[in-house]
């Protein structure tokens, strides 16, 4: 399902991976991808950081308006997860990370009432 997972061979992924969390010792390397315009980003998000905050700071960053919202969801080798907001990115990271040792977060774009 994952657009990166099929431009990238699991070699190149795996040595992403290394090399940032060889240098980058307290982040995560996080692939977040969406069928929107916004398309794929690959990101270092603080391991303590929670979901909650970084939605709150992904959704400032990209307004969509009073009638649209984010949903964020774990891709786990094609398993799709939605996990609690609560949750830490080292929590995250250590149940849904794959086999290339990057997580893969997925958001679309859903229309909301209100």
């Amino acid at each position: 399902m994952t657009n990166y997972r099929s431009k990238h061979s699991f070699g190149k992924r795996l040595d992403l991976s290394r090399i940032a969390m060889n240098t980058h010792v307290n982040r995560i390397p996080v692939i977040l991808e969406s069928k929107t315009p916004y398309s794929c980003k690959k990101i270092l998000i603080s391991s303590d950081m929670t979901l909650n905050s970084f939605i709150k700071n992904f959704t400032e960053k990209y307004f969509l308006g009073k009638n649209k919202t984010f949903i964020f969801m774990i891709d786990e080798d094609e398993k799709m997860n939605l996990v609690l907001p609560c949750r830490t990115f080292e929590e995250l990271y250590e149940c849904y990370k794959s086999q290339d040792n990057l997580l893969y977060i997925n958001y679309f774009e859903e229309n909301t009432f209100g």
